[in-house]
């Protein structure tokens, strides 16, 4: 709900493209409609839609047959979920998914460092569906990093 609520709240505030600086000189709103997938990557929207409908349909899937004790793992399944979902909700009417969060940098010294390292002084515009996608996928990395399959295992022990 978060999700479509700040998409909305962008569409219906700002003209594609404004920017209202939050901090100054780091972040800004500003509004983006992005055709692509990730980072803005050109995908024919057939291949998303199907691409989408099937991963969501599999995360449903594990998330009504999880064991319920498995909490770490449902959380980012969860998330994952949750974010396909709201970005694919928003590229219905359109085939655009709504962006709006902008991180940069004008920094005098952190520029040039950052254009030399990561090549880059701006993040993708992006939402907070992508925040979900990515938390998701970062908590379960790290679940299957510390723990693998052993959580079902951890879960059916006595307590």
């Amino acid at each position: 709900g978060f999700d479509f609520f700040s998409k909305q709240l962008v569409v219906d505030n700002l003209e594609l493209g404004e920017k209202i600086p939050v901090v100054p000189d780091w972040f800004s709103i500003t509004h983006a409609q992005n055709p692509g997938i990730a980072f803005s990557l050109d995908v024919p929207h057939a291949v998303i839609y199907a691409v989408g409908v099937v991963m969501l349909g599999m995360l449903a899937h594990t998330l009504w047959t999880i064991d319920r004790r498995a909490r770490v793992i449902a959380a980012a399944l969860a998330m994952l979920t949750a974010g396909g979902l709201g970005n694919i909700i928003d590229r219905i009417p359109d085939g655009t998914v709504t962006d709006f969060a902008f991180f940069y940098t004008n920094h005098p010294t952190l520029t040039p460092w950052l254009k030399a390292n990561v090549g880059m002084t701006a993040w993708p515009v992006f939402n907070i569906a992508d925040v979900l996608l990515i938390a998701g996928v970062i908590v379960f990395g790290i679940h299957q990093a510390i723990w693998g399959d052993d959580e079902e295992d951890e879960a059916a022990a006595p307590a």
